[in-house]
């Protein structure tokens, strides 16, 4: 193999960090904070990738700075090329019970008492530890721009189609109703878009998954009251006439039998397959497989529906 030796010697690898973090802040001010930088060191750092690559990697929007195609195919190969660099350096494999990490995961409420539980007792066997952030409309964003190293999230076909992902488990909606309801064991279309119900503020203030099942049947529900928690309106419910909408598995789990029952929702409301979507810059790096291996292991503890 021809390496091109007089290519080499004359680049500066530290570019290729500044490279990626300019990518992922979308702004020069922004990746000169990260990097502990001034501003005018960010630009040059900027002028010379763009010398160095003939393109212009970055170019300003109303929404900052973002990649050229050039750029965008230059982030996918360097971001997967320095935690293999970091690899040879450290010339060692990632070892929990020696090294400190911390993971951040974006999960809602369902995902976090699902995982949580069964990482906390893992916790004790390793200095590794868990960040879990809120549920936000940016979650993609935050993983692109490396502040997440993983998203939990039902399949809803809205992440980007570069980023990496697998799925978990597959789960389907039950009805969480007040003990005494006289609601039946199962609910027609009718009967549902009849109740009251509380909705949970998943994305953009709607809970998706029902709500798109429903605009296919071009019908919607009345959600008088809405939370940001599953947990919370699973609770909410007992001493109301009101419905609430949740994953089976998180409903079994957590509710309370001797003041709610479950039902099932009519046929439209159909099941979904909850996901682990993470960047490609990570798919080698011996940390990030291992954190991937952990949410397996822990999907395994998960009881079935």
């Amino acid at each position: 193999m021809t390496i091109r030796l007089a290519q080499l010697r004359k680049a500066d690898l530290n570019l290729l960090v500044y490279l990626v973090v300019l990518m992922e802040e979308h702004s020069i001010s922004g990746a000169a904070r990260r990097l502990r930088l001034s501003q005018p060191s960010m630009s040059r750092a900027l002028r010379r990738l763009r010398e160095l690559f003939q393109d212009e990697l970055l170019t300003r929007t109303s929404k900052g700075y973002e990649p050229t195609r050039r750029g965008q195919s230059l982030l996918d190969e360097v971001a997967m090329l320095l935690p293999q660099i970091d690899r040879l350096i450290t010339g060692v494999a990632f070892d929990p019970t020696r090294d400190r990490a911390t993971f951040r995961v974006c999960a809602t409420d369902n995902a976090t008492q699902l995982y949580g539980p069964v990482l906390c007792r893992e916790v004790a066997k390793s200095r590794v530890s868990y960040a879990f952030r809120p549920w936000c409309d940016d979650r993609f964003l935050e993983l692109e721009r490396n502040k997440l190293e993983l998203v939990l999230d039902a399949k809803m076909d809205l992440a980007p189609e570069h980023l990496q992902s697998e799925v978990l488990f597959e789960d389907e909606f039950v009805c969480v109703v007040a003990k005494d309801s006289p609601l039946p064991d199962r609910l027609s279309l009718g009967q549902y878009l009849a109740q009251d119900h509380i909705g949970v503020d998943v994305l953009h203030g709607r809970q998706m998954l029902p709500e798109i099942a429903l605009m296919g049947a071009n019908k919607r529900r009345r959600c008088p009251v809405t939370v940001p928690y599953f947990t919370v309106a699973i609770k909410m419910v007992e001493t109301t006439p009101l419905l609430v909408t949740a994953p089976r598995r998180l409903a079994q789990a957590i509710s309370d039998r001797s003041t709610t029952r479950l039902i099932r929702p009519p046929k439209q409301i159909g099941g979904f397959s909850y996901m682990m979507y993470w960047h490609l810059r990570q798919e080698r790096d011996p940390q990030h497989r291992w954190l991937r291996q952990a949410i397996r292991d822990a999907t395994r503890s998960i009881p079935s529906i």
